[in-house]
């Protein structure tokens, strides 16, 4: 698995943020991921807090010591950067540590001026360098410091780390999950209601409903004319146009114009020239009038069980309205549009031979 570790970068802040900021871009080459005082906020409410949870959630440690001791808290009297290091030491995170290898060069501008905080800071680097350091005089040097350091911790010390979530878990852990999946759904198939027709005398199969349709025509004169026709369709036919668009979750809109464009084939193959106008030379298009019939055929074949709303999660900004198949209606679409093996008892075998031929 493609692990990434995450290392807690700890430090004062404004006199080394040159430091920290190459610390980091040589963390982030070496794929880990840092955090530190970046993410807390500027007041001190729960600070601590958020502090130790960070901490807690990373695997690794590093400290970089300059020539001021930091900011301190109220109630423990010590710099926040050393109670990082304390909370961290006592956790058992492995700790890098880089300490200024020569702070009497150091720019007063980034020292202490205060006595008491410059001795605390030299009882503190006293307390860090009793475990492995590295020293250090220039932010150049840290990110080749840092990646030495790091494959050295690596090794003696393999970490969690994080892992991309699709690959988390093993091969026999996907397979097991499938198989409780898989059972989950057996149990609430088991214990679910069947999906039916809410009312016993719903029209639908072979009962048919009306929709009109425009017919726009080139006359034999060589003018365009139109007329308007009433048709038929049976609830079966508007089923089998919707049903394979429903296999997988769609929109609203999507069924509409798929309806739409069904009906328009349909009253174009019915065509027949006594069903047209005695002027009729040519036939330039077809268009659905009574849209509404759309809504009554989501409506009606809702009502008949075999259509239901959309159930997949989408994101916030979408609108839409989504419907699919329930399974009533997908058992309906395969028994309706599978293809079946021919009869073998018919009374006009073909054979191979001869399918040739034809």
């Amino acid at each position: 698995m493609d692990k990434r570790e995450q290392v807690f970068v700890s430090s004062t802040f404004v006199d080394l943020r040159d430091e920290r900021e190459k610390v980091i871009q040589g963390l982030l080459e070496a794929d880990c991921f840092p955090a530190g005082m970046e993410l807390f906020p500027a007041t001190n409410d729960e600070k601590w807090e958020l502090i130790q949870g960070v901490i807690d959630d990373s695997d690794y440690y590093l400290l970089i010591l300059g020539g001021r001791y930091g900011s301190e808290d109220d109630e423990t009297q010590l710099s926040y950067t050393e109670m990082e290091f304390d909370y961290a030491v006592k956790q058992g995170k492995p700790v890098m540590s880089f300490v200024h290898g020569a702070p009497d060069s150091i720019p007063v501008g980034n020292t202490d001026k205060d006595s008491k905080k410059a001795a605390k800071l030299d009882a503190f680097r006293d307390k860090v360098q009793k475990k492995m350091v590295k020293p250090w005089t220039a932010a150049d040097q840290l990110p080749g410091y840092v990646a030495q350091a790091l494959m050295k911790t690596r090794k003696s010390y393999p970490a969690v780390g994080w892992v991309r979530g699709d690959q988390a878990m093993t091969p026999e852990m996907r397979a097991e999950m499938a198989e409780l999946r898989a059972r989950i759904a057996e149990l609430e198939a088991a214990k679910a209601p069947a999906i039916g027709p809410i009312y016993a005398d719903l029209a639908g199969g072979e009962d048919r409903v009306e929709y009109e349709f425009r017919l726009t025509y080139r006359s034999a004169e060589g003018s365009h004319q139109a007329t308007e026709y009433v048709d038929t369709v049976t609830w079966d036919q508007i089923f089998t146009a919707l049903g394979p668009r429903l296999l997988h979750e769609t929109t609203e809109g999507d069924m509409n114009s798929t309806l739409r464009a069904a009906l328009v084939k349909l009253a174009e193959d019915e065509l027949t020239p006594e069903s047209v106008p005695d002027d009729f030379e040519s036939l330039r298009h077809i268009e659905l009038i009574n849209t509404g019939l759309t809504d009554k055929a989501r409506i009606q074949l809702m009502a008949l069980g075999l259509i239901e709303r959309g159930t997949q999660k989408r994101t916030i900004s979408d609108k839409g309205r989504y419907w699919k198949l329930t399974q009533v209606g997908e058992d309906r679409l395969m028994q309706m549009k599978a293809v079946r093996t021919q009869d073998k008892t018919s009374d006009f075998p073909v054979s191979r031979e001869k399918a040739r031929i034809l």
